[in-house]
């Protein structure tokens, strides 16, 4: 997860392992954390398994968005972003359809992100 206070502006990089976390439960303190540090611009998503992890955290994400009224964009970069592929889980399938998702959510989701 890449958070950027103002378009031209550093990011700061959440690491991998606190992102599971967060997309598994948006907890407390992970809520607690977006008050204090708030005022970020833009959550530009990364990661594997677009289909669940990348979904649920990006959806959930824009929910609170939404709910707190916040002057916040999230991206997903399509190309950073991947799933699997197994029986009964078409890879490209199961990938487009979630990017699709995340668009009618109305999550910004671009081919590829640019820093």
């Amino acid at each position: 997860l890449l958070l950027r206070r103002c378009v031209g502006e550093p990011f700061a990089l959440l690491p991998e392992q606190s992102r599971f976390e967060l997309a598994v439960r948006f907890g407390p303190q992970f809520q607690d954390w977006l008050k204090k540090a708030g005022g970020f611009r833009e959550y530009v998503i990364t990661g594997c398994v677009t289909d669940i992890c990348v979904l649920q955290f990006a959806s959930t994400l824009q929910a609170y968005i939404h709910q707190h009224n916040l002057d916040s964009i999230v991206t997903v970069a399509a190309n950073a972003v991947d799933t699997f592929d197994a029986p009964n889980h078409p890879k490209k399938e199961f990938h487009e359809f979630a990017l699709t998702l995340m668009k009618q959510y109305g999550i910004n989701v671009v081919e590829e992100y640019v820093c």
